[in-house]
């Protein structure tokens, strides 16, 4: 979020530090309190805390001045807001001198001032403008007037998040600091929700209560106060579970309370807003309705949502709306929706001047009141509902050139259909109707695609498949109905045999270029299904030729550009990819679904390339463009995208908690194939941090969710071999990352076969684990793979100061993580004297320190090197986490006699005569968290 002085929003940072407060705790924001404290601390600072209600402002801020007033600075409070600003200076009553006899308004306002300022020259003096957009005009002027007296700062709160110096009629405007107050994150939402309740809250209860309150601290604690009341508090073995039907509805009635307070021509303005859903701002076209929706809005019970150029109001919390539309008959609302009707066109009650992004609107109103409207019309307008953010996001990919200057592209926004469901449920209504009013092929496919990965609606589906190859009238028709049907086999009803053989019986009746469409198609479902040598030789086989149809290459090139990537040849891929997306090609059907893998493709063949923070900036942004849309799993994947980069370039503590955001609230994600590559992510994005129960738990679910055979197998068998080399067990791990190589080369998927080579050697610098690797760094571009094998064999000769130097290069290159335990195998490895070992230690603090503290998983072997031997430190390990011998022998496929002889050295090694010393002095000799005891 854009500020006026540039200083970042307040993002949330866990202080493990802070103590319990006696009211509702600063939920991860001790950090930013004490910022914030610095700040104002400084004589002559303004500072505005933005945010719209409930998001604890004001508590932030009176945390703020308790720690200011405690390093000897004296406070000032004016509130804004209630009664007292009823009249001039009415906030600042109590500062406000005694003085006898008829003194004007500006005599106040100087006499006031003459007193603060006397304060001022005493002991720094911080004043509080709680609420301050409340506050009335005299004693704005008042603040502004404190504005650079010597010894002043100011504090202050407000709901405006734009022009907020020159709300607050500062004039020096480029003094004030704005910090916008943002929503919690999930975690944060559980340990809130969690001190409300007097007990920790099972995640699933956490992230529902996440889901409903959007992150809004008042909100989480009004929900748990809530349930808590009404008993809706249940405890499990996994935590107290939230009934939230039986809490929400002690939140209708705080709503329902709330918003029957307002007066009638308020409540008239919130009705409209609650039955037409978003509501575009050109309909509020009366002045006096305008003053009521500013009115609103200063409320926090609406909003403006949206680009200058089509602005929706919308309420701030869907409580609101559902308080709202409890109180609505049927009559009312049908009532409603005609008055809105009406404002397009007073005579005809149609749109004029070709303005689409109204008649979308419309389309949905006629279809809601059950009335007939033009087929054509809403045919187009499901289209437009359902992937109306595409020409936006391709605008963003592709930059100028692209239809940017096209008024109708981003229409399904324009009109206000923002959240997932409502544009779900309008697209999916006006495709039904278009296809029962008249039964073209256009319609069918659309609602077709539509509602393809919707299992509940099979029956529906089963019966557009057979409509649609009746229906076809020529080879393109033809293809695109064997193509839809294909899809849904592959991955809705899981059958691929039944869908390859579909596919090919489709293909055999079909003239060129339409028979290479249906044999891509076939193909890329194999790339996606993990078979990548095969299906790159069938697509390479099936080009349909330059001068085909835009569709037809595009159906090539989209499945071709991934398999190239995951094959190896990044940038190649890449460069595809690219060129299909600045391609002038149809946003409709299966070309949208292409479309969007090759976006997919184009960041994840550049982060295999090491582009960490471009591709995380894009895929943020992406993921920003879906954030409302029905494409909330989409949103998932880039999040993931964004959380990987992370993750890499060193921050595994930021990338565990973006993608526990992905993961608990896009969906169940059921039908994507992506979901696993979300939880082998954080696994190992949590093993790095040392939460190694979690990371555990993430790679458990992410074999669950596997749908083999896929090409991230690899990736999610990777997952479990950090977590199994984290826990001890070496031998398996490095085992384990083998197969899954052997078994992504049989395919050839190169890129998944090289990470799993080069995890393998990381564990076991045997030689024929780096030669290996090695092999397997030749099949891969870029950098990336020539700095992993040159680490790899640098672990193998045991050169610390070759480590050394790739750590260095690592960082430069942004291999944050690599270069992290790079420096711990230098460290470990080191031989020389101690004023070198001090720098070796240094250099590794401080990296670990740019990485949220981060420390590899696979290198407790390395640490403890060269005092023990691997297969030493291996048995101790183990023994340490509370195996017995026979079962470490078991484990190691050796004798337990050769377990008590490794164990007997290892006590001499390390001076210790017990099993119940191990741990200790292991820990001693790595460093604390390299040593995982999990149970």
């Amino acid at each position: 979020m854009p500020t006026l002085c540039g200083i970042p929003s307040l993002t949330s940072h866990p202080d493990p530090e802070s103590s319990r407060p006696e009211g509702p705790p600063i939920v991860g924001r001790a950090a930013v309190v004490e910022r914030l404290a610095r700040t104002v601390s400084s004589v002559g600072a303004y500072v505005v805390l933005t945010g719209a209600a409930g998001m604890g402002k004001t508590r932030l801020a009176r945390e703020v001045l308790d720690r200011v007033v405690a390093r000897g600075a004296d406070r000032v409070e004016i509130v804004g807001g209630g009664p007292p600003s009823s009249i001039p200076l009415g906030p600042a009553a109590h500062l406000v001198p005694v003085i006898t006899g008829d003194v004007p308004l500006a005599g106040l306002i100087a006499a006031t001032l003459d007193g603060l300022r006397r304060r001022a020259s005493e002991k720094p003096l911080v004043v509080l403008l709680d609420d301050a957009d409340l506050l009335d005009d005299a004693t704005k002027a008042l603040a502004g007037h404190l504005v650079g007296v010597a010894g002043t700062s100011i504090l202050a709160t407000t709901r405006r998040t734009s022009d907020v110096a020159q709300h607050l009629g500062v004039v020096g405007r480029d003094v004030v600091q704005v910090f916008p107050v943002e929503a919690l994150t999930p975690s944060e939402v559980a340990e809130l929700a969690s001190w409300q309740a007097g007990a920790t809250l099972a995640r699933d209860s956490s992230a529902e209560i996440f889901d409903i309150t959007g992150g809004n601290p008042l909100w989480v604690l009004e929900l748990v106060r809530s349930a808590r009341s009404r008993g809706g508090l249940v405890p499990t073995p996994a935590g107290l579970v939230v009934d939230t039907a039986r809490a929400v509805g002690g939140l209708d009635l705080l709503t329902a309370g709330r918003v029957g307070a307002f007066r009638s021509e308020e409540r008239r303005l919130l009705e409209l807003v609650a039955v037409a859903g978003p509501l575009p701002l050109g309909l509020i076209s009366r002045a006096e309705e305008r003053t009521l929706l500013e009115s609103l809005v200063d409320e926090s019970v609406l909003e403006i949502r949206g680009d200058a150029t089509a602005p929706v109001v919308r309420f701030t919390h869907p409580l609101y709306r559902q308080a709202i539309r409890n109180g609505l008959g049927d009559l009312d609302r049908q009532r409603l929706l005609r008055e809105l009707i009406a404002r397009a066109d007073p005579d005809t009650g149609r749109p004029g001047g070709g303005d689409r992004t109204l008649l979308l609107k419309l389309a949905m109103w006629h279809a809601e009141l059950g009335e007939p409207f033009d087929p054509d019309a809403l045919g187009w307008a499901a289209h437009e509902v359902h992937w109306g953010l595409l020409d936006e996001l391709r605008r963003h990919l592709t930059g100028p050139g692209s239809g940017e200057d096209d008024p109708e592209a981003p229409a399904a926004a324009a009109a206000g259909l923002h959240r997932p469901e409502e544009r779900s449920d309008a697209a999916d209504l006006l495709a039904t109707q278009a296809w029962n009013e008249r039964r073209s092929f256009d319609d069918g496919l659309t609602l077709a695609f539509l509602i393809l990965h919707r299992p509940e609606r099979a029956d529906l589906l089963i019966q557009l498949f057979e409509d649609l190859r009746t229906m076809a009238a020529d080879g393109a028709q033809a293809a695109m109905a064997a193509i839809v049907h294909g899809i849904w086999l592959h991955w809705v009803a899981r059958d691929r045999p039944g869908a390859a053989r579909l596919l090919e019986a489709a293909a055999v009746g079909l003239e060129p270029p339409w028979r290479q469409m249906v044999e891509s198609t076939r193909a890329g479902l194999g790339v996606q299904s993990g078979d990548i040598d095969d299906s790159l030789q069938a697509l390479e086989a099936a080009w349909p030729g330059d001068d085909a149809p835009d569709l037809a290459k595009l159906v090539n090139w989209s499945p071709r550009a991934a398999a190239l990537v995951n094959a190896g040849r990044l940038e190649e891929g890449v460069a595809l990819a690219r060129r299909a997306l600045a391609s002038p090609l149809p946003a409709v059907g299966h070309a949208l679904n292409a479309l969007e893998e090759l976006t997919v493709t184009d960041h994840w063949g550049r982060l295999c390339l090491g582009a960490y923070d471009e591709v995380a900036a894009g895929s943020e942004a992406i993921a920003d463009l879906l954030r409302d849309s029905d494409q909330f799993e989409g949103r998932a994947l880039m999040m993931g995208m964004a959380a990987r980069c992370r993750l890499l370039a060193g921050r595994p503590a930021t990338a565990a908690d973006l993608l526990e955001e992905a993961i608990r609230r896009h969906g169940t994600l059921a039908n994507l194939g992506f979901r696993p590559m979300l939880h082998s992510t954080r696994a190992v994005a949590l093993a790095w941090t040392g939460r190694f129960d979690e990371a555990a738990a993430e790679a458990e679910q992410a074999e669950q969710w596997l749908d083999p055979p896929r090409f991230y197998d690899a990736d999610v068998r990777l997952a479990r071999a950090t977590v199994m080399a984290a826990a001890g067990h070496l031998t398996a791990a490095a085992r384990l990352a083998e197969t899954a190589a052997e078994d992504a080369e049989a395919r050839g998927g190169w890129y998944f076969a090289l990470q799993a080579r080069l995890t393998a050697a990381r564990i076991d610098p045997s030689p024929p684990r780096v030669a290996a690797a090695r092999s397997a760094a030749g099949h891969v571009d870029g950098p990336v793979p020539r700095l992993a094998v040159a680490y790899v064999e640098a672990l193998e000769q045991g050169d610390s100061t070759r480590l050394e130097e790739l750590a260095g290069l690592g960082a430069a290159m942004g291999e944050g993580l690599l270069a992290v335990e790079m420096l711990e195998a230098a460290v470990a490895r080191h031989d020389g004297g101690t004023t070198s070992r001090t720098r070796l230690r240094a250099a590794l603090a401080a990296q670990r320190s740019r990485c949220e503290g981060a420390s590899s998983p696979l290198l407790s072997e390395a640490a403890a090197a060269p005092l023990l031997t691997r297969r030493e430190f291996e048995v101790a390990t183990l023994a340490a986490r509370g195996l017995a011998s026979p079962a470490i022998a078991k484990e190691l496929t050796c004798s337990v006699r050769t377990v008590e002889t490794h164990l007997y050295r290892v006590f001499a090694k390390l001076g210790i005569n017990a099993r119940s010393d191990l741990a200790a002095a292991l820990e001693a000799r790595t460093g604390p968290g390299q040593v995982p005891l999990l149970g």
